[in-house]
């Protein structure tokens, strides 16, 4: 359900680590995805026609930062606190 200038949504019940590698066969672009093992093969470099790009989820990364940044709960935890300074920042 790719397209060049197109958005799709595909869902398959029960889903398989194999169907996006067969649903996406012979497409290239832009993916914008979780962290699911199964899109893994569309990122390799020999895949053809070529590698999937992938479009990192900017949510899944945000949560990590207030995660570290609750202190409170993470010291209730047992937890130490992390330090996020030596976290780069593109702007």
């Amino acid at each position: 359900m790719a397209s060049r200038n197109g958005l799709g949504l595909h869902l398959r019940l029960p889903g398989g680590a194999d169907h996006p590698t067969c649903h996406l066969q012979g497409w290239q672009g832009l993916l914008q995805a979780d962290a699911y093992a199964g899109y893994n093969p569309l990122y390799d470099p020999g895949r053809q026609p070529g590698p999937v790009a992938p479009a990192l989820c900017w949510s899944h990364a945000r949560r990590k930062f207030f995660e570290n940044a609750d202190i409170e709960t993470n010291v209730r935890k047992g937890k130490p606190a992390k330090d996020i300074r030596g976290v780069p920042v593109q702007c």
